[in-house]
């Protein structure tokens, strides 16, 4: 699962020119290396996966919550997640 991972974050080095490309790339290389050696996610790899590229895009892109971000988004999946 995290060599899947590192090839859509090499993906998006590539083809994304913008900054939110930049930041989807980190947060997938962050999630490829929480995920090395996984071959098959379960639910609490799922909201990892999702924690992992909130912290990353909050910290990268320097945003918090209710800045109307994707950061937002990803919040509200992780709660839905874990209910």
């Amino acid at each position: 699962m995290g060599a899947n991972f590192m090839i859509c974050s090499q993906a998006f080095v590539k083809k994304s020119g913008s900054s939110f490309g930049t930041l989807i790339a980190f947060s997938f290389m962050n999630i490829s290396k929480s995920l090395k050696g996984k071959r098959e996610c379960n639910h609490e790899d799922i909201i990892s996966i999702f924690e992992t590229a909130l912290k990353t895009i909050q910290e990268r892109g320097k945003t918090k919550l209710g800045d109307k971000t994707i950061a937002d988004s990803l919040d509200l999946i992780i709660k839905k997640l874990k209910d």
